[in-house]
């Protein structure tokens, strides 16, 4: 009886453990997609930045090669116009970037939250489990010991 009990005891620990390990893996999985997200985001900010620096070098080289005033304004103008939509078309795609990482991040946490729930119900049953055999057993010994009629 008593090895029978074990084999619950141990049965139920090993099935603990699993749900343990699950979670320890799901949350290192959001952590590093989260940093792939973020990593990924930088770069693209990087290369928007250095598209941005290329096309100011480029627009002030020809205002400085222009001699008219009313050239000059224009070209300031339009080189105003330009940087300022690359620049919001650069926070626009990390605005959608930032927005899918979260999306992301969210199920992940979803996920985590459902398998900490599940583990929560999986101890509660164990305790009513590990409960009810120990009962059981004391009975079953406390009967063994009494005397016969």
């Amino acid at each position: 009886m008593e090895d029978t009990n074990r084999s619950h005891v141990q049965h139920s620990v090993d099935a603990w453990k699993s749900l343990v390990d699950q979670q320890v893996k799901l949350a290192s999985t959001v952590t590093e997609q989260v940093a792939k997200l973020q990593i990924k985001g930088v770069e693209q900010a990087a290369t928007a930045v250095d598209k941005l620096q290329r096309m100011a070098s480029e627009q002030a080289e020809r205002v400085q090669q222009m001699g008219d005033t009313q050239k000059n304004l224009d070209a300031w103008k339009k080189l105003t116009e330009d940087q300022m939509l690359s620049a919001a078309q650069a926070f626009d795609t990390l605005n959608d970037m930032r927005g899918d990482g979260v999306e992301q991040a969210r199920a992940m946490v979803d996920d985590l939250a459902q398998m900490s729930k599940a583990t929560f119900a999986f101890a509660s049953e164990l305790s009513e489990q590990w409960r009810k055999l120990s009962l059981e057993t004391a009975r079953r010994a406390a009967e063994m010991m009494s005397p016969k009629a």
